[in-house]
């Protein structure tokens, strides 16, 4: 909402400590749209399935379908056995509808988040809702590099960058509700090097909610 000159939350951000698990609850039972689906398919299918977020899923909702640009990941999503298509969330056209629209790590590559969203609540069912995460800007590497008067470090395709309150402003300039935020931070489990970084990012996170490294919200059309 706006005060002032400023957007504040509708309801007050919270920390979680795993967001992929409140996405998989969430799906359950439901007619799922997983977009981003194929991201890092051919990764999963050399090394194990059991953290790709899409698996799970499958695991989780009545029906799962998937929608991802990139047609080589897309293709060995689809040699595993999974329903995923070739396509632009911004334009795309299904001709089928779902109780719940996953955008995991999505809106900081897309040209227009607006459109990506508006066309993602067109294919929502009656009550549906869209559950999105994405890289939180006031993240404490973000806010320890412009100390240090170094940039952030951005992943060579991501266009954009937010902080709850932007998408609680996109939210409020298109009538949607923002039902929840949750700040979390990535556990990335590789080797002990990420592993141990990751925990510390994690503590800071747990000290400083605003400091984490992510976001999730649940969104209402």
């Amino acid at each position: 909402m706006r005060q002032g000159e400023s957007t504040v939350l509708d309801h007050p951000a919270t920390a979680i400590v795993d967001a992929h698990a409140l996405i998989i609850d969430m799906a359950q039972g439901r007619r799922v749209l997983n977009v981003g689906a194929a991201g890092n398919a051919s990764y999963y299918r050399d090394h194990g399935l059991d953290g790709w977020l899409h698996a799970r899923l499958a695991q989780s909702a009545e029906t799962l379908v998937g929608l991802d640009l990139d047609g080589d990941e897309v293709q060995a999503a689809v040699g595993l056995g999974f329903n995923i298509h070739v396509g632009n969330c911004e334009n795309v056209d299904l001709n089928e509808i779902f109780d719940l629209i996953v955008l995991a790590d999505v809106l900081e590559h897309v040209d227009s988040p607006t459109l990506a969203l508006a066309n993602m609540v067109r294919h929502l069912s009656p009550g549906g809702k869209i559950v999105l995460t994405t890289p939180n800007a006031t993240f404490f590497g973000n806010v320890g590099n412009a100390l240090l008067r170094r940039g952030p470090n951005v992943y060579w395709d991501h266009v954009n960058l937010y902080t709850p309150e932007n998408i609680q402003a996109l939210c409020d300039r298109h009538g949607w509700i923002l039902l929840q935020t949750h700040l979390y931070s990535l556990a990335d489990r590789r080797n002990a090097s990420v592993r141990f970084k990751s925990a510390v990012i994690a503590l800071v996170g747990r000290l400083f909610p605003r400091f984490h490294s992510a976001f999730l919200c649940v969104i209402a059309p």
